[in-house]
């Protein structure tokens, strides 16, 4: 594309329109990267007190004041009109901000290097000590002639890019348009993801679980002992609850001791409050060999007999913790705990400590000395307590309804 063009309609394209003026000013200033939080005075008209453009330049306020001249020809007199317009202007905006040390000053006319030279020193004799700078129109041409410009030149002026310089703009900009479009997508969705957990995390706490993932070389044997319990303390004085425990151990028969009726290879979990002899719910099953994990289930029924239920929005600020025998603990890669249909939380081993621990968990099954010999370990995050806070993170939805085929909805 011709520079010529660029400057014809540089100097006549937007005559009498104001707001299209500053617009390109606007467009044009925001290609320097030297300021920020560039923003528009009163585009539409206005008093503006000496600039149509506000910005920020190294910490400090900048007054833009926008001059064009209606077909700008660059003779004595316009170029006399435009360096009034640029005084007048700085006076009106120091008249404005007693303490301004910056001002830009934007116009279609091109001015002599003397004319720029004696304009800014007239700003600093007047205060504008820090910053003072002059777009001219061939400063503003080789923006718009520019990748930086191009979108400008063709939205403000309606000038179309050749092909050169499409493959130029695309060259320049294509990965962060790109970046740009996927981000955008990409915020969409954390959006609507937010917004449908916030609505479905006031349902009923029907499924409470926790997952203890093995290490890939673990090795517990064929019959292994293991028992785990996760705790969910509540400390907010009008909390439906206090604790919620879910348990897990291995069903296994040794010294007379049987912790379940079913089986006597596999495993059995239980969900409970604060008492585990009043269990809510419970359950178990035969082991899935090799064993890669061990998981505690629970969860409170909607037609159960507690009032009011709990639901999972119920458990945002509250404090967990896990116990497990040490041998199992040694073994553990990561741990995940799910609720309902989401992933609340999860954490690799390198993430958390585990140590010996004085406390022992109260459940509903009874251990043996031997099988208590392998203590007791917590286990918490190593940056501090475990809190479940859905005001940090939005749980992740492990799976998507899927909607009823229409096929059940066409006529017949």
């Amino acid at each position: 594309m011709s520079v010529h063009l660029t400057d014809e309609r540089l100097r006549t394209w937007l005559d009498s329109n104001q707001l299209d003026r500053e617009r390109l000013a606007l467009a044009v200033i925001k290609t320097d990267k030297r300021f920020k939080d560039v923003r528009p005075i009163h585009p539409r008209g206005g008093p503006d007190k000496g600039r149509d453009i506000q910005a920020i330049y190294d910490g400090k306020e900048v007054f833009i004041a926008v001059g064009f001249l209606n077909s700008a020809n660059d003779s004595d007199k316009d170029r006399r009109k435009t360096v009034k317009k640029f005084k007048s202007d700085l006076k009106r905006a120091k008249e404005e901000c007693k303490d301004l040390q910056n001002f830009i000053f934007i116009t279609n006319v091109n001015l002599t290097a003397t004319q720029k030279q004696k304009a800014i020193e007239h700003a600093k004799s007047e205060g504008i000590i820090y910053l003072c700078d002059i777009y001219d129109r061939e400063r503003i041409r080789i923006v718009l002639d520019s990748p930086d410009g191009f979108a400008i030149r063709h939205q403000c002026l309606g000038i179309p890019l050749s092909e050169a310089e499409q493959a130029a703009f695309f060259t320049k900009w294509g990965d962060t348009l790109q970046d740009f479009i996927s981000q955008s997508f990409e915020s969409v969705g954390d959006k609507l993801s937010r917004i449908q957990f916030l609505q479905e995390a006031h349902r009923p706490l029907r499924s409470l679980n926790f997952i203890c993932r093995f290490k890939d070389d673990a090795n517990i044997g064929d019959s292994p002992h293991y028992r785990a319990v996760m705790i969910i303390s509540c400390v907010t004085p009008m909390a439906k609850f206090k604790q919620l425990h879910i348990g897990t151990c291995d069903a296994g028969f040794s010294a007379g001791i049987r912790r379940t009726t079913f089986t006597s290879d596999g495993v059995v979990y239980a969900f409970w409050e604060d008492d585990p002899k009043r269990i809510i719910s419970s359950g178990g099953g035969i082991w899935n060999r090799p064993i890669r994990s061990i998981v505690g289930r629970g969860g409170y029924s909607e037609f159960g007999s507690r009032k009011p239920l709990i639901n999972l929005w119920d458990i945002d600020e509250c404090y967990f913790g896990f116990f497990m025998n040490e041998s199992i603990a040694n073994i553990i890669e990561s741990i995940e705990i799910y609720a309902n249909e989401y992933l609340l939380w999860h954490s690799d081993m390198q993430d958390l400590h585990a140590a010996i621990h004085s406390y022992t968990p109260e459940t509903p099954w009874k251990f043996t000395a031997s099988e208590l010999n392998d203590r007791w370990v917590r286990i918490m995050p190593k940056s501090g307590a475990g809190v479940l806070r859905f005001d940090d993170i939005t749980p992740k939805r492990f799976y998507d309804p899927k909607p009823i085929s229409d096929k059940y909805l066409t006529n017949k």
